[in-house]
C-alpha cells in the first residue's frame, strides 16, 4: 500500500477523500482494533504516538479518545481524534477525527477550544480540515488548551458532543517529530 499525503491527494481533486480515508481506515483504524499496523511509540497522559512504516514510507500520528460522550445513550463505533505527519511528503500536523457514526451526508463539524472554533468537512465516519492554515490553528489551539469539544450530528439526525482532553497533546507532538522529522 502506498501511503499518500494531502498535498499529493489534493493534486488529485477527485480521489481526495476516497484516498485519505482509505489510509486512515487501513492504518490507524486497525491499529485501534489491535492490528499490528503501527508501532506505539509513548503515551503522554492522554495522547498517544505511533509510528507507521510501510513500502518505504513512514507516517507518525498521535490519537486520543474522548473523556466523555453525549448523548450516552446513543450506541456509536470507535472515536478518535488523529493529529498525522506524513514526513515524506513534508506534510505536518494533519487533523482527522474518526466519530463512530456515519455523519449527516453534507454537514459541518466543529471543534471548540476554549472561544476558537473550527469547522470540519465530513465523510462517511470521518472529519478533516480542508483549509491548512486553519489545521495549522486548530495545532496551535490544542497546544494552548486543556479541552477540546467536538460536535456532529449523524445520519440520523443526534447530536453529539465529544470532551477530549489536551493533557499530553504538546509532549505527543514532539515524539512524532523527532521520529518523522
Amino acid at each position: 500500500m502506498k501511503l499518500i499525503c494531502r498535498k499529493t491527494i489534493l493534486n488529485r481533486a477527485g480521489q481526495f477523500l476516497l484516498t485519505r480515508m482509505a489510509v486512515f481506515g487501513l492504518v490507524m483504524i486497525g491499529t485501534v482494533n489491535g492490528v499490528n499496523a503501527a508501532q506505539v511509540l509513548e503515551t503522554f497522559r492522554d495522547w498517544t504516538a505511533f509510528v507507521h512504516e510501510s513500502d518505504n514510507q513512514k507516517i507518525c500520528f498521535v490519537t486520543s479518545v474522548p473523556k466523555e460522550t453525549l448523548p450516552t445513550n446513543v450506541r456509536r463505533g470507535k472515536i478518535h481524534f488523529y493529529v498525522t505527519t506524513w514526513p515524506d511528503e513534508d506534510d505536518r500536523n494533519q487533523i482527522s477525527i474518526r466519530i463512530g457514526y456515519p455523519f449527516k451526508p453534507g454537514s459541518v463539524t466543529t471543534a471548540e477550544i476554549g472561544s476558537d472554533k473550527f469547522e470540519l468537512f465530513t465523510e462517511n465516519e470521518f472529519a478533516f480540515v480542508k483549509d491548512r492554515n486553519n489545521e495549522k490553528k486548530l495545532v496551535d489551539a490544542m497546544k494552548r488548551g486543556d479541552s477540546m469539544v467536538v460536535k456532529g450530528i449523524s445520519a440520523r439526525g443526534t447530536l453529539t458532543t465529544d470532551n477530549y482532553s489536551l493533557s499530553g497533546i504538546t509532549s505527543a507532538l514532539n515524539r512524532i517529530e523527532k521520529e518523522c522529522p
